[in-house]
């Protein structure tokens, strides 16, 4: 096996405000901690006042869902098309972001007398987004209002095209935006320049929490019996956790507060899938999350359709979550077969020269849905920014993942001419293109990587 490389760095002494001393003491005797925690997280750039918020995270430290510049306007609509008896859709993803972002939704708007269904595109047939096709079943099946949930931002022309049918779109996403946005009647997205929201780090379903959260906040009688913001937290506890956002700022509070309330959730289906995985009546944590829960309800997404995870999370029906649940489970055993497959293929293929800068690798027979878990195996193994391509037909569908200093969704987007489609954050990104475009890819993505310098590709490890 071809080692990856690392640069070993030592941490800077903790000195106090004047440049002097060592500091952490002073903090841990003023905070009632171990030094050693202290020192940790002075390390990671935390002051003394945001180490008390770190280590005890609280709601009442999160920004109001009203900081969003047009979650007023989003409000306003929604309560006008429960005045009018409107159907209002979800539009979500097939990730576990996505799905817990449509299931969070949902409950909360049929909780509020909201005519609300729900659609999730299908990962092989459509692909990741809006697409026009869905908006046109929706406007024959007479819906007046979308509300995207982690997608959305790239979808120009699907957003016009809505409006050509009379639909009003609320679009919430956390992806980067591009240089031209969707002109929707509303727009929740913290990584926007103008967004208002001061935390950009939200996950999708970090979004959508906000949006109900105003909805909940905004009922003016108690009898509408909303859920309240403590019993979805959990809902949006997973997502975040599974979306590999950072846990600091408010999304911290809400994997904290969710795992606690997960615990005793009262979500049939999530309750069914943490007994299923052998979690039920256990506390809770971020890695069980991540390595057992959520790769079952992704596994529905990848291998097949994501309707199973998200009817399992708004099931009220114990013997269909039950069923729904040892679905997932062998789904995601099947999905963890077909990566172990994939990943064994692509290293045969690395290991036959030397290894590039941007690993760039593609073939006839991977499964799209599982190449973004290998292409971040691939990371693991070698730190280098990893493209992978699913080949079908004339078409490659692609994952990529990336390293400290590579943007991908960047780097994509400087070779635009070539992509047919492409979205997503600084260190992963889909995108899809013509198969004989491929290695013009490859050579155009490791031509431009010579301009960072080669200690980029040394990963850092820091004592």
């Amino acid at each position: 096996m071809r080692k990856k490389m690392k640069i070993w760095t030592r941490p800077q002494p903790l000195l106090d405000s004047q440049g002097n001393g060592y500091h952490g003491r002073t903090i841990a005797k003023r905070l009632g901690i171990s030094p050693v925690i202290s020192d940790i997280l002075w390390q990671r750039g935390l002051k003394e006042e945001e180490i008390i918020e770190f280590l005890r995270p609280s709601l009442l430290d999160c920004p109001s869902p009203f900081d969003f510049k047009d979650m007023a306007k989003a409000v306003e609509r929604l309560v006008e098309a429960r005045q009018k008896g409107e159907k209002v859709l979800i539009y979500g993803d097939y990730d576990v972001d996505g799905v817990t972002s449509t299931a969070l939704l949902f409950k909360v708007l049929r909780d509020l007398g909201i005519q609300a269904i729900t659609y999730i595109p299908n990962r092989m047939d459509e692909g990741y987004g809006l697409h026009k096709e869905a908006i046109s079943k929706a406007h024959q099946a007479q819906v007046k209002v979308i509300i995207t949930v982690d997608c959305g931002i790239t979808a120009v022309e699907e957003v016009d095209y809505a409006k050509t049918l009379g639909i009003d779109i609320i679009l919430t996403d956390h992806h980067e935006p591009p240089e031209v946005i969707p002109q929707a009647m509303a727009i929740l997205n913290p990584k926007m320049a103008d967004s208002g929201y001061p935390f950009r780090e939200l996950a999708g379903v970090g979004v959508a929490l906000k949006l109900a959260q105003a909805l909940i906040e905004t009922q003016e009688s108690e009898e509408e019996n909303p859920h309240t913001l403590l019993e979805i937290i959990d809902l949006a506890a997973l997502g975040t956790i599974a979306d590999l956002v950072p846990l600091v700022g408010e999304n911290r509070v809400i994997v904290a507060h969710g795992l606690k309330r997960m615990e005793k959730t009262i979500h049939l289906g999530l309750a069914t899938l943490l007994e299923e995985c052998g979690l039920a009546n256990k506390p809770l944590t971020a890695r069980q999350i991540a390595f057992m829960v959520a790769p079952r309800i992704n596994a529905a997404g990848r291998m097949d359709s994501p309707r199973a995870g998200l009817e399992l999370l708004i099931t009220g029906d114990e013997a269909r979550a039950k069923e729904l649940a040892r679905l997932l489970s062998k789904e995601n055993t099947q999905r963890q077969a077909t990566e172990k497959e994939i990943l064994a293929e692509a290293i045969d293929m690395l290991e036959q020269e030397p290894l590039p800068r941007v690993i760039v690798l593609s073939a006839e027979n991977w499964h799209h849905g599982v190449i973004g878990i290998v292409a971040s195996r691939l990371v693991e193994r070698y730190y280098r920014p990893v493209f992978l391509i699913a080949e079908e037909e004339d078409i490659g569908k692609g994952s990529a993942r990336g390293i400290a200093g590579y943007h991908v969704l960047n780097e994509l987007r400087s070779h635009e001419e070539l992509m047919e489609n492409l979205g997503g954050h600084s260190q992963a990104a889909g995108f899809s293109l013509k198969k004989d475009k491929i290695s013009i890819l490859r050579e155009a993505l490791n031509k431009s990587a010579e301009k960072y310098p080669e200690s980029l590709y040394y990963e850092p490890v820091r004592i």
